[in-house]
């Protein structure tokens, strides 16, 4: 009998602590950052992967400028692919039971990351411009320099597009944020937290 006294009250609180959670929007304010950041770097990785894979195939079958730039792609996606994996874990480990500000500060964060990467995206894209203008220029390494180009310019031109796409979602998040302040309220004796159901 006490077995199964102990067995259901131990249920009991899981399901009492799991209705908490998903009560409380702070919580699920974080849940949701941490859930764009690990959706966001998991497709990164198979983007990366996918290029791995697709550039392994087509550069030995190719010559000139079109195997220089799956060379490209392949050393560009193999260091992304381990960006976007300690992105992942670490996204994973993130803790939910952040305070108010702590919570704004991973999100500000979030944001700023994602600003700094279109910043390296539109610069990889000008430098694959300034690459192909110099291989057209030059003999020697031109076809090299066009292919380097051509390949900066298409993966940083996907990665820009797919750094505002989740700036988006990230933006869409925060202003959730707005509407957990409100619900704060701040005394000159206590701090409190109010639910509305």
């Amino acid at each position: 009998m006490r077995r199964t006294f102990w067995i259901f009250g131990f249920i009991a609180i899981l399901g009492a602590n799991t209705l908490l959670a998903q009560a409380d929007p702070l919580i699920e304010f974080n849940r949701r950052r941490n859930e764009i950041t690990r959706k966001a770097m998991l497709t990164w990785g198979i983007w990366s992967l996918t290029n791995i894979g697709l550039g392994s195939i087509q550069y030995p079958r190719s010559d000139g400028r079109s195997r220089f730039f799956h060379e490209m792609s392949i050393g560009w996606n193999a260091v992304t692919l381990g960006i976007s994996g300690f992105g992942y874990w670490r996204a994973r480990n993130a803790g939910a039971q952040f305070s108010a500000a702590k919570s704004r500060r991973a999100q500000r964060s979030a944001e700023r990351w994602l600003m700094l990467n279109a910043g390296a995206n539109v610069a990889a894209i000008a430098t694959g411009f300034y690459l192909i203008s110099r291989g057209n220029d030059s003999s020697l390494n031109g076809e090299r320099l066009q292919g380097y180009g051509l390949s900066l310019i298409f993966q940083g031109g996907f990665l820009l597009a797919f750094d505002a796409v989740v700036f988006l979602f990230h933006k869409d998040n925060a202003h959730r944020f707005g509407g957990i302040l409100k619900n704060i309220s701040i005394s000159n004796q206590k701090m409190g937290l109010r639910w509305r159901f």
